[in-house]
């Protein structure tokens, strides 16, 4: 039961991400509140880490864990919240956030070669085809009018 409570309240949060970047715009600078919302959100991991005495990466494998938060939260978040706060629809950029996991699957292999198995790939391919489901009425509607 625990398991299912968290997924949806993950579930809820990722996916009203970019709609709070469009309400916090005339209160607070998007970067800034990113800043505040994962700083908060790494003192609360830490501390269950620590809780959990997990083991900490060490060596190369920090060096991917900090790659990969500073990707993730200062390229795709940060640009995204800006992109939102500057006009952009928040569902586009939430359609385009859901390639991101694609992407970096790609870009894994080149970079560290890392390699997705057929099970991941598969789940990589259904995330775009759900993708292309959504977006297929609008492009189907913006063809019709060009």
């Amino acid at each position: 039961m625990l398991v299912v409570f968290n997924a949806v309240v993950f579930v809820v949060l990722w996916s009203t991400g970019f709609v709070v970047a469009r309400a916090i715009k005339p209160y607070a600078d998007p970067n800034l509140f990113l800043l505040a919302r994962f700083g908060g959100t790494a003192l609360l991991f830490m501390t269950a880490a620590l809780f959990a005495r997990v083991e900490w990466p060490r060596g190369r494998a920090l060096g991917k864990h900090l790659l990969a938060g500073a990707l993730l939260q200062g390229v795709y978040l940060g640009a995204g919240y800006w992109a939102v706060a500057q006009g952009m629809s928040a569902g586009i950029m939430a359609l385009l956030g859901a390639l991101q996991p694609l992407l970096t699957a790609a870009v894994a292999a080149p970079l560290f070669g890392e390699r997705l198995s057929g099970r991941g790939w598969t789940g990589m391919l259904l995330g775009l085809a759900g993708v292309a489901l959504v977006l297929e009425p609008k492009l189907a509607a913006a063809t019709a009018s060009v």
